[in-house]
């Protein structure tokens, strides 16, 4: 599965760990009602994400570097969570990386 979307979709509950889902290249999840986390350190692990859409999810704390490293990143949109401390994109980012929001 390369794309997977499930966005407006009322799901509550934990946010589904996708950790292993290798050839995912796009994922959104926005607008549903997860319960309130920190923001996962699986995401890092999805070494094929192009774009993540994670808008109005319930995330909450810091975003891990290591996530704007992922060689073909290109577009994140994080609006409307809980989001804190410093945006850090470290100096390995992706060549492809166009919008973070």
């Amino acid at each position: 599965m390369s794309e997977l979307f499930l966005s407006n979709n009322k799901f509550t509950g934990p946010l589904p760990n996708l950790a292993g889902m290798n050839a995912l290249n796009y994922l959104d999840m926005s607008n549903n009602t997860f319960s309130s986390t920190d923001f996962p350190q699986w995401f890092s692990s999805l070494q094929s994400l192009t774009t993540l859409v994670m808008e109005n999810t319930q995330l909450q704390g810091e975003i891990p570097p290591t996530l704007f490293s992922l060689f073909q990143l290109q577009t994140v949109n994080l609006r409307g969570n809980k989001i804190n401390g410093t945006l850090n994109i470290a100096s390995n980012y992706s060549g492809q990386l166009k919008l973070i929001d």
